[in-house]
């Protein structure tokens, strides 16, 4: 298998292809590898197909992809190529923490079809091979209710690639299920030999509104067209999905609890409209009466702002600094300290830990990784971070393995290393986001969803 590639540092500068590059109704095929432009140009002047499956990304994608950048996808755009994107990750009987791998892979696949160039509202597809335990069942609808989740987050529609007799099978099977989050279409793996979008395991009126994809033949020998051979599997789509989802974001709003307890309400805060994903805020209040803001952007910036101490809001601007915390950035936290300065913790595009301050006079520190164990700051599912009285701050992190991982920052800048919080299983493994707050006397509480979804 080979990693994963690390996202792009820029998008922003990427020539942006159509949502709709990735609609079509008709015959199509993936390969392994990115086929050459050549070989391109050659299968469109003279075979029957004109889709194509492409491997953005995923730890289990199996082939490099030489040829797959953002100039390679333009330029088949261009020439009247529609496109599958397929992300390979983690597989059923690997899933160790579904809601945190699921939400981590979506985030990933969002920043490659960023860098490759395909906006919000095109529809990406996790690719989850059969698997036969029905244990395997409910961490795989788990984990592909996170990757719907996430992407529409991001303004990108879901799609699920799977065997019709396993992956497929337990989304119909669940497709009522209000616990699940389903996908917007699916590419079904039925070797059955038929140019169309029916399938026996599919129920006429699911996914019915040219939502479909289907895997009909994976031929033993490579096809030829046009002088140039590759080994394919054939597919036909009928995918006409009418852009974004509609989860995605329009802004951000603040609302004021006074002192006396009432709430005067909601009120959108300006700079913001249309840029954020719905899935990720944060704010920090410090002592002179101001509080911090950030959000993530649909560009996977990691955005800042100041409301004054007198309500005045001063906008939206994205944070300078290195680019792997800012961009493709997945989650964020910030805490306010005595002192007037503020600690702002990031996961980036690579799943690492990045912390910066802004100190008391508006000036920032720039992105570091956190130093400590591997386990936590690599594919890092949520942070959190809470300051205390006498400077310091407390770190929570949720580790690859689905444990709650702890350190200090010290009032003087150092920090203790990561290291796992004890106590009863549940919260530890699979959990799923984390909180915490730190109190007067410089004790803290923290809370965690378990993977059993309770609150501990």
């Amino acid at each position: 298998a080979t990693p994963a590639a690390a996202p792009a540092a820029a998008p922003a500068a990427v020539a942006a292809i159509p949502a709709s590059a990735t609609n079509y109704t008709g015959k199509g095929f993936d390969a392994c590898t990115a086929p050459s432009g050549a070989a391109m140009n050659a299968w469109m002047a003279s075979s029957p197909y004109r889709a194509v499956g492409i491997y953005i990304g995923g730890s289990k994608r199996a082939c490099a992809q030489p040829n797959l950048t953002a100039s390679w996808v333009q330029q088949q755009q261009s020439a009247g190529w529609a496109f599958m994107p397929l992300y390979v990750g983690v597989q059923a009987s690997k899933i160790t923490a579904p809601a945190t791998e699921g939400a981590n892979a979506a985030a990933d696949a969002a920043a490659q079809a960023q860098s490759l160039g395909f906006s919000p509202g095109a529809v990406l597809y996790y690719d989850m091979e059969a698997y036969s335990t029905p244990q395997y069942s409910a961490p795989v609808l788990a984990f592909l209710t996170a990757w719907t989740n996430e992407l529409h987050a991001w303004g990108y529609n879901s799609g699920v690639y799977s065997s019709s007799s396993s992956g497929i099978k337990d989304l119909v099977a669940n497709a009522g299920n209000s616990a699940y989050t389903m996908p917007d279409a699916v590419f079904s793996a039925n070797w059955n030999g038929r140019e169309d979008t029916e399938d026996p395991w599919i129920p006429a009126g699911y996914w019915s509104n040219h939502q479909r994809a289907h895997q009909y033949a994976s031929p033993q020998a490579p096809e030829s067209w046009g002088g140039y051979s590759i080994g394919i599997d054939q597919d036909y789509l009928d995918v006409q999905l009418n852009g974004a989802p509609p989860s995605q974001s329009s802004g951000m709003f603040l609302g004021v609890r006074q002192s006396s307890g009432n709430w005067p309400g909601f009120n959108p805060l300006t700079g913001g409209a249309g840029i954020f994903r719905g899935s990720e805020v944060a704010i920090a209040g410090l002592p002179g009466g101001s509080s911090q803001e950030l959000g993530i952007g649909l560009d996977g910036l990691l955005y800042h702002g100041t409301r004054a101490a007198n309500g005045g809001w001063g906008g939206f601007a994205a944070l300078p600094g290195n680019g792997t915390p800012t961009m493709a950035a997945r989650r964020a936290a910030i805490a306010g300290l005595p002192d007037g300065s503020s600690q702002v913790l990031a996961i980036g595009g690579d799943g690492n830990v990045y912390h910066r301050t802004r100190f008391s006079d508006g000036n920032w520190s720039g992105f570091a990784a956190l130093p400590g164990i591997g386990t936590p700051t690599m594919s890092a599912g949520d942070v959190a971070i809470a300051g205390l009285p006498d400077g310091s701050s407390q770190v929570l992190a949720i580790g690859n393995d689905g444990n709650v991982y702890h350190q200090t920052r010290f009032a003087d800048g150092n920090w203790s290393g990561f290291a796992a919080l004890p106590g009863v299983t549940t919260p530890q493994m699979a959990a799923g986001r984390v909180a915490i707050a730190g109190l007067p006397d410089g004790s803290s509480q923290v809370l965690a969803i378990g993977g059993d979804g309770n609150l501990y």
